[in-house]
């Protein structure tokens, strides 16, 4: 049960990341299946909380590595010994990059989660409406 689990995350991460990084929409015999065996999905397609948290923690820790870098150019003696002015322009630079690096993947992922949950609150109120307008025609 648990290995099905992850195959059909697998396959939903697959697709996710297909639609994010290629122009290719078409559908291979997999995806298919995968959709007709849970058509409740096809309308709630979107890039999971997976692939959002994985560019998010890959920025995150690019920017972490820039401030580092920053830090290490700072204390750095030999190489930037004749240009000081150089030296401190390029750790602000590089500084700042890593800091706005690392903001932007903390406010995304913040937002991501109240969006994550804006999402299942509205599949639950589309599946009431679905489940009322049925019964109503009944």
């Amino acid at each position: 049960m648990m290995n099905q689990s992850k195959k059909e995350g697998d396959i939903r991460d697959r697709f996710a990341m297909k639609l994010l990084l290629t122009d290719n929409t078409e559908l291979n015999d997999q995806e298919v299946q995968y959709f007709k065996e849970h058509p409740e999905e096809i309308d709630e397609i979107t890039a999971p909380v997976n692939v959002h948290k994985f560019f998010l923690w890959f920025g995150s820790l690019l920017g972490i590595g820039l401030v580092i870098i920053s830090k290490l150019i700072e204390i750095q003696t030999v190489v930037f010994s004749r240009s000081i002015h150089f030296k401190e322009v390029l750790v602000s630079i590089v500084f700042e990059i890593g800091v706005a690096l690392i903001g932007g993947g903390v406010t995304a992922y913040l937002l991501g989660i109240l969006l994550n949950n804006q999402q299942k609150k509205a599949v639950e109120w589309r599946q009431q409406i679905r489940d009322r307008i049925s019964q109503s025609e009944k």
